[in-house]
């Protein structure tokens, strides 16, 4: 049942984050940011993750040994786990789990590729 939850979350974030344009010369210009270009493909290595850019989609890969979106997914799911199947019980779980994964926004979001913006929680 989490996963059902989670899956549209993540695709939801995922999809309007593909649907930016990329400005590939600011991306270029950032501080640690290597860029190397292969005919029709552009390669940026940043961090310990490499984005590929090609004629047939984009991939990532991170190798920095954080893994942010893995842990990220994983912070979510422990706290909708612990806020539905546990109300009340856990709360300073919850508030951790909270913390962290209004952190991880901040650190997706600031080292996306594509512009990303942070909508306001619903009241």
């Amino acid at each position: 049942m989490i996963k059902f939850l989670v899956l549209p979350i993540v695709m939801a974030i995922a999809t309007s984050a593909a649907a930016q344009p990329l400005d590939l010369d600011a991306i270029a210009k950032l501080p640690g940011t290597q860029v190397v270009k292969r005919g029709d493909t552009v390669e940026f290595k940043r961090g310990g993750v490499t984005v590929t850019i090609g004629k047939d989609g984009e991939t990532g890969v991170d190798n920095s040994g954080h893994a942010v979106l893995c842990y990220w997914n994983l912070a979510i799911v422990a706290k909708i786990s612990a806020d539905l199947c546990y109300p009340g019980e856990f709360p300073q779980l919850s508030a951790m789990l909270g913390q962290f994964i209004d952190a991880a926004n901040t650190f997706i979001t600031t080292n996306s590729l594509r512009p990303v913006t942070r909508a306001p929680a619903p009241a």
